[in-house]
């Protein structure tokens, strides 16, 4: 099977680092005569920024290859692969940005906090990023790269 890579939309990220931006510049600009704004909502601000260009200078990459998939750049730094067979599928979130996995129950490399992501948000797993896709096109692209991988075993 050839090796897919999906890579993170720097369009999308550029208008996210964008957003946060203004958000500084508007807390910044606000009049505050008496000094009560909390200045951690500058910050909050900043920091979004401050990834959001991470993210522009190293957009996120989904590998997908015979054995699995894998997410590199960004925040991450060592990439680490989930086997198809560990995955029962995926499917978008009402989270925006993220797409949804549920482990099979056999997997033995379940991670302890997948019991507190499904609770929280519907899923074991999840992949988020600024994809040049909708999460419903990303999550059928996914789902048919893992069937054909399943099926050529």
């Amino acid at each position: 099977m050839e090796v897919v890579q999906i890579v993170e939309s720097r369009g999308k990220v550029l208008l996210m680092l964008a957003g946060a931006l203004v958000f500084v510049a508007i807390y910044t600009l606000l009049p505050d005569p008496n000094h009560q704004l909390p200045r951690s909502g500058g910050w909050f601000f900043g920091l979004g920024a401050a990834v959001s260009l991470v993210l522009l200078l190293r957009p996120r990459k989904l590998t997908l290859n015979s054995n699995g998939f894998s997410l590199s750049g960004g925040l991450v730094r060592k990439p680490k692969t989930i086997v198809w067979g560990d995955v029962t599928g995926f499917f978008p979130l009402s989270i925006p940005n993220m797409i949804g996995f549920n482990y099979s129950p056999d997997t033995k490399d379940k991670p302890r906090i997948a019991r507190v992501s499904k609770r929280l948000a519907g899923a074991d797993g999840g992949i988020s990023g600024a994809w040049p896709c909708s999460n419903a096109d990303l999550a059928n692209q996914l789902n048919a790269y893992r069937e054909r991988a399943l099926t050529r075993r």
